[in-house]
């Protein structure tokens, strides 16, 4: 029996489709709208270049007013489509540019979802090297829930009971900015059984799928990089649901 399904479709055509209350868990990390937030400047400085994220099928550079709905929203269909005793973890960062700090929370208090915790992804390297900030080496993952969400802590590894997680970022991958595979687990063991249902509106290289996957959880994903889809799709477990 196949566990893992792909769908080549927009995050929010696909969420507004499904019923309310039918996935337990959803993992993701969006565009994080670095060139939108810098008014559409790419850097090309030597130490700013590497922290460049060029997407195939995606600039990274709407307005930022615009950008904010736009995860409201799509944080607010993962709220809908969860379990009452489901999670959501949302992974991003606190973006400087300009003598300016934008923070997550903007937008993300904005949501009907509920804010249960945060957690610190200590990456303990950065590509951003800019002189007039302190070097930011830690991204955030923001845990929302419905109601009560489940909790399987004990079966976590000691290391990341807490609320900080030392996982370095995952090298040589066919996307410009992949989840590591041990901060993935992380939130599907914190939070599922074997069985249970894992989203991730942004497949990408397919990192969530393929540990969910390996994790015994039936994994799904939306993507509209026809060729990251055809990556995710190229094993021999993928098996195509929703195709349009």
């Amino acid at each position: 029996m196949t566990t893992r399904e792909i769908i080549e479709q927009d995050c929010l055509t696909w969420m507004r489709k499904q019923e309310a209350d039918s996935i337990d868990t959803i993992i993701f990390s969006p565009p994080y709208n670095k060139k939108g937030f810098r008014n559409g400047t790419r850097t090309s400085t030597a130490v700013w270049s590497k922290a460049n994220i060029d997407y195939a099928q995606y600039d990274d550079n709407m307005p930022e007013a615009d950008y904010q709905g736009w995860q409201t929203e799509i944080l607010d269909e993962c709220h809908r489509i969860i379990k009452p005793t489901g999670s959501i973890f949302y992974q991003h960062k606190i973006r400087n540019w300009d003598r300016k700090g934008s923070h997550p929370m903007e937008w993300l208090s904005k949501s009907r979802a509920q804010f249960y915790q945060e957690i610190v992804w200590n990456r303990s390297s950065t590509t951003a090297f800019d002189e007039h900030y302190l070097y930011s080496k830690t991204e955030r993952i923001y845990w929302f829930c419905k109601a009560k969400p489940r909790v399987f802590k004990e079966v976590l590894m000691p290391q990341y009971t807490g609320d900080i997680w030392t996982i370095a970022p995952q090298r040589g991958s066919t996307h410009p900015a992949p989840f590591p595979e041990q901060l993935v687990e992380n939130c599907i063991l914190l939070t599922t059984q074997r069985g249970d249902s894992v989203y991730d509106p942004f497949v990408g290289s397919g990192t969530t799928l393929r540990v969910a996957e390996r994790l015994g959880r039936r994994a799904l994903g939306t993507e509209i990089d026809p060729e990251y889809v055809r990556l995710c799709r190229d094993t021999t477990t993928y098996h195509s649901l929703f195709d349009e």
